[in-house]
């Protein structure tokens, strides 16, 4: 028996930004034709994007070179030709039968002997410009049959005997995520390069739902995470425990939820009607779970000046974050209103309060407010709104917090 490890043993961590960049930067590598060294492994949570980032990688990587980008599927081929595509192939292996990552043995009853059919993916693969394998799930494998093909792909770039020469990524979870979760060989890790994901900060998730979303989320789904970072990831204690936890996919899920189908549940929530808070806590239970819900709703209802006192008197704002008046998580409720602004010359007032906020020091919770801005546009506006009229002002907050792609500083 071949000496094993468990997984997750990386010493250090990367973020999931980290891990879209280094797949780029790895398949880049492997267009061109240069040794790139081994195929890449990530480690880390579910829900927290590493697929996701790999697909949007890949896309990017096309896009540059000039392919379109084509996720197979059977029966069909890509609509520009194979020399003008980069394929990708994406395997859940806690879903997929041996056969698809095997073949079928073909008999020759005269020679009595016998070739395997390739399976059809791996002749898209060998006949495109570039492409992928994605094999997800690569940690919860419990079919040795399928494990030891998925080891002979992600080592080799073969099925049997054929080989496709394209790069692959595995991913997987460790096992405190999940009770599937199996040791695997070192040799299998000697050869791969291995890394640790790390779940995303709250303000991360944040500004992924912005530049993904825009004005299409719940973002008061993000002020009330703001407070209760310690839900932003909650996988429960059982790990074969059925009931939904929280975690950053399922977060997402929610946002657009709130604001695209259960609209008109959430305009009563925020009229603080309380016959439907059971409601609110039973459709935010399916997505993350009980606990989670029950503080997503009590948040909901918390006490908080209206946003009319906040306009006429701001510096209610300020004593709010000195913990002089209301909860700190009233603060983050406030400013999650103040983003969704719907009145007239909304991206004065807002830009006056952001101004103020910041006169006053308050930089915190300044750029929180603007984070809370979904929509691009409206942001922007608020933006150009505080450079005219205090330049100053924006430019202190961009040494205190920093600029990035949020704030376009």
């Amino acid at each position: 028996m071949p000496s094993q490890r468990r997984v997750g043993i990386a010493t250090t961590s990367i973020s999931v930004n980290e891990l879209k960049d280094i797949v780029k930067r790895y398949l880049k590598c492997r267009v061109k034709g240069n040794v790139c060294g081994s195929n890449l492994m990530f480690i880390g949570p579910p829900g927290i994007g590493k697929s996701e980032s790999v697909v949007e990688a890949a896309s990017e990587v096309a896009e540059e070179l000039g392919l379109d980008f084509w996720e197979y599927e059977n029966y069909s081929d890509p609509p520009s030709g194979y020399d003008k595509t980069f394929t990708f192939v994406i395997f859940r292996l806690d879903m997929v039968k041996p056969e698809d990552l095997t073949g079928f043995p073909l008999p020759d009853k005269e020679s009595k002997t016998f070739e395997y059919a390739i399976p059809r993916w791996v002749e898209a693969l060998r006949k495109s410009k570039a492409g992928l394998v994605l094999l997800d799930e690569f940690t919860n494998v419990t079919d040795d049959i399928i494990l030891s093909a998925a080891y002979d792909i992600v080592l080799n770039e073969k099925v049997n005997l054929y080989k496709f020469r394209k790069p692959v990524i595995a991913l997987g979870n460790p096992p405190e995520y999940s009770s599937l979760a199996r040791p695997l060989p070192l040799p299998l890790l000697n050869r791969l390069a291995l890394f640790n994901v790390k779940e995303p900060k709250v303000e991360e998730w944040c500004d992924y739902m912005n530049e993904k979303y825009e004005g299409k989320w719940l973002t008061e789904v993000c002020a009330f995470l703001h407070g209760r970072p310690d839900l932003l990831l909650k996988p429960p204690e059982d790990v074969e425990d059925l009931s939904p936890f929280p975690a950053p996919r399922s977060w997402t899920a929610l946002a657009l939820a709130l604001k695209n189908v259960y609209y008109d549940l959430w305009e009563k929530v925020k009229k603080k009607e309380r016959k439907v808070l059971n409601k609110l806590i039973t459709i935010t239970s399916a997505y993350v779970g009980k606990e989670a819900a029950s503080h997503f709703g009590s948040w909901a209802y918390i006490e908080a000046p209206s946003i009319e006192e906040v306009l006429k008197n701001p510096q209610i704002l300020l004593a709010m974050d000195k913990g002089e008046a209301y909860s700190p998580e009233a603060l983050i409720y406030v400013l999650a209103q103040l983003a969704n602004l719907n009145t007239e010359k909304w991206e004065e007032k807002v830009g006056e309060i952001a101004a103020f906020l910041l006169k006053n020091g308050a930089y915190r919770p300044a750029a929180m407010l603007l984070r809370l801005i979904s929509d691009s546009k409206r942001r922007s506006k608020v933006f150009n709104y505080l450079r005219k009229k205090y330049p100053m002002e924006l430019m202190k907050l961009k040494k205190s917090v920093g600029g990035g792609k949020l704030f376009g500083l």
